[in-house]
């Protein structure tokens, strides 16, 4: 009996996966600039950008990474 729980309970330590897997934040904005620079419009998210918020508030998590990706055009556009 007792195999059987060490078993189950090696097995499903097995069956997590590792516990550094790294995130990944992706934030998309529809905003492009001149010669297709990065750029939002004076709101939150460029206060965001521009002063690195988001990645200030995940520099304690390592396996953390931060992707921005701004968009030509809005509506459907940024949806497809």
């Amino acid at each position: 009996m007792k195999f059987a729980h060490i078993a189950a309970l090696i097995g499903g330590l097995l069956a997590t996966g590792p516990a550094s897997a790294e995130t990944l934040i992706r934030i998309g904005y529809p905003g492009t600039g001149i010669d297709d620079r990065p750029y939002a419009y004076g709101d939150y998210v460029a206060v965001a950008n521009v002063q690195k918020l988001v990645e200030a508030e995940f520099k304690d998590v390592p396996e953390t990474k931060i992707t921005w990706t701004f968009f030509r055009g809005a509506g459907p556009a940024l949806n497809e």
